[in-house]
């Protein structure tokens, strides 16, 4: 089982772009049992992939008590469904915009979370300051998930000047 979060705090980065095709990759190209949980609440996602036909995706429309101010209610929710969804997936792709009142501890229910970034100046650092808040679920003694960081709507002339390409973290 391989449990995958595309997020972001950060509107038009590529979120709901990149859990279609990578769902849509894990289903039609590697024959994968894949769910897509939109957590999202313009349901971008979940739409384009209805939208394909055959249909090889199981898409699964979850809405979070956003209007929660209680963190812990949130993530029971999310992890109510994401284990309900495990039983019959192989993979499970969700996209998430990622609000404060989102508890980290939502990251540990996935293996791998992907943080989509447009290489502008400052898109990148909020991106980077995003994952420094909660540079303790990666680093965690347990089991944690692999952060990876997605550049997005890259020109070439980007790729070729893109200036933080070689600048680090400080955790791994």
């Amino acid at each position: 089982m391989l449990k995958i979060l595309i997020t972001n705090q950060k509107g038009g980065v590529g979120k709901s772009t990149i859990s279609a095709n990578l769902a849509h990759y894990f289903a039609s190209v590697l024959k994968k049992r894949t769910t897509l949980v939109d957590f999202d609440t313009q349901s971008s996602s979940s739409k384009w992939i209805r939208a394909i036909k055959p249909q090889k995706v199981t898409v699964f429309k979850a809405n979070l008590p956003l209007e929660s101010t209680n963190t812990n209610r949130i993530l029971i929710e999310s992890r109510r469904i994401i284990s309900a969804i495990s039983e019959r997936s192989e993979v499970i792709v969700a996209d998430l915009t990622w609000f404060d009142i989102f508890n980290s501890e939502m990251f540990l229910d996935f293996d791998l979370v992907i943080l989509p970034t447009a290489v502008s100046e400052v898109e990148l650092v909020a991106t980077m300051e995003f994952a420094a808040r909660h540079e303790w679920v990666f680093q965690s003694s347990g089991p944690c998930p692999s952060l990876v960081i997605v550049p997005s709507r890259v020109r070439g002339d980007q790729a070729i000047n893109f200036k933080h390409s070689t600048e680090r973290f400080q955790f791994s």
